[in-house]
Parts: C-alpha cells; structure tokens; sequence
C-alpha cells in the first residue's frame, strides 16, 4: 500500500518518498514511465519538482495525484499541502493550514488518549496547568477566562480543569484545592507535525502581539543573526535543549511565591539557503 500524504508537512518530501516506494515495488515503474501516465511531455518534471526546480500548478497537482493513484481525499490533501507550500503569504498560509487540518483523518480517540490529544494541541491547556500555582488563583472559570490573554470563554475553562484532572496533571491537595501533580505527558502518536506546527504558530503569534501590548520591563524579545557551520547546528540545538532545562531546574528549585504564567519560546533557524 503506497504512503498517505496526511503526516508530511512539505509535499516534494512526500513526493520523494512515494517516489522510492514505487520503485522498490514497481519494476517497471521510472521518470519517463511516470512523465507518460501524468501527461507531462518532458520525462524529468517530477524530478525537477522534487529538487525545488519547478513548482506544481493547479493542473499537475492533480495529474501527478492522477498518476501516483491518490484517493479523492487524499489528493485534496495534497492540493492543499501543495498550495500551503508554494503560498508567499501569511494570511495564504494559515488558511492552507486549516484546510489542511479540516482534511487529515483524525484516529478514534477515546478516554485517556482523547484528552492528551487535547492537552498538547490546545494552548490553555498548557496555560491553565501552570496558572493553577499562581499564589492567588481562584477555581473560577470566569475569573480565570477574564485573567488570561485570549479570548476564552468560562464553559471552555471548566471543560479543560475536568481534562487536566483526568490526566493526573492537576490534582486536589487535602484542603481541596486544586494543585499541581508531579506527573507529566509525552506527546501521543496522534499529535503529529501539522498539529505542534499550528501550536507553534500560535506561540509565534502571540510573541508578535507582545511586542505592541506590553512594557518592555515584562517581556524579553531578542535576535542573533549569525553564519553557523553545518556540522555546528546540531551541538547548537543540544545546547538551547540544555537551556530550557536549565531554566525549569531554576523555577522548580526556587521559590514558590509566582508572579504570572509567562511563555518562553527559541527559536533558531536558516534565513539562507546558498548550500544544500
């Protein structure tokens, strides 16, 4: 059975990948082979689009999704993916990214499984879990919505307090109220990459919000634009793992006496592209 689109977030990889698996399973199957059942007059355009040569239009999206025998939803999956890709703006971007989570099948969740899925794909989640140790938090869904920065509604932070009760992530101490567990969560296999991008997405977005509604004394907002050698940037990632470690080892050693629930996000990433 060919791969599916639904866990890749860039369609030449994909495309790349279904490209190998054809060959290990079809002998007969090449470029040329392959030029002839889309209906590409030149034998190398798959190649050409898979080395980020060419670019695929609204046609041969749908006769490379013709000839590599994707199922209809499947195919609008990888238009959308396509698009995602190849869009130039934000706003082109985001409603790519929708489109593409209304498509991606959703495994049948239940119990346990459902309310992880919840946690790690939903922000005041992971918001709420924290803010349950600020000295002056009060069970209160309306008073905790009109505390937190997004528009929340009441009904939405009763719903998340029973899922983080469930999860064993919060949890009553003996004069009832509710505290912190020790326990803790690795993402399920059904989070996958489109789910923590859109996450991410949202933290970057509020990062932007940041900078024009609060004072600077509050926030920390720097950039280091430097060249890296490749052999250089995995030590440089160990490195900023070390540093939110580092960081959480800080919190949990010091005093206990909160201020509020922050966000603290690094980033480090290529804006160049002059070697493969």
């Amino acid at each position: 059975m060919a791969r599916e689109p639904y866990n890749y977030m860039d369609y030449r990889q994909f495309l790349q990948d279904l490209l190998v698996e054809y060959k290990q399973t079809t002998r007969y199957f090449s470029f040329r082979y392959f030029a002839r059942v889309a209906g590409f007059s030149s034998p190398s355009y798959l190649k050409m689009v898979i080395d980020g040569a060419r670019n695929l239009t609204p046609t041969s999206i749908q006769q490379v999704a013709k000839a590599f025998k994707l199922g209809k939803r499947e195919t609008a999956y990888f238009e959308a993916l396509v698009l995602f890709n190849q869009a130039r703006e934000d706003k082109e971007k985001e409603l790519y990214l929708e489109r593409l989570s209304a498509l991606k099948p959703r495994a049948q969740l239940h119990g346990i499984k459902k309310d992880q899925y919840e946690y790690f794909t939903n922000k005041l989640f992971v918001t709420l879990r924290e803010m349950v140790a600020l000295p002056d938090f009060q069970e209160d869904p309306s008073w905790i919505a009109a505390k937190l920065r997004m528009n929340i509604k009441a009904k939405e932070v009763e719903h998340a307090l029973e899922v983080l009760q469930r999860l064993g992530l919060v949890r009553r101490n003996e004069a009832g109220r509710l505290v912190q567990a020790d326990a803790s969560l690795t993402t399920p296999p059904e989070v996958a990459s489109l789910e923590l991008m859109q996450y991410h997405r949202s933290m970057l977005d509020d990062a932007k919000e940041a900078l024009h509604t609060m004072a600077p004394e509050l926030r920390d907002v720097t950039a280091l634009t430097i060249p890296i050698p490749k052999n250089a940037v995995a030590e440089i990632k160990r490195r900023v793992q070390t540093f939110r470690e580092e960081i959480l080892d800080y919190i949990n050693k010091g005093s206990a006496d909160y201020f509020e629930v922050y966000q603290l996000n690094v980033q480090v990433f290529p804006l160049t592209r002059t070697k493969s």
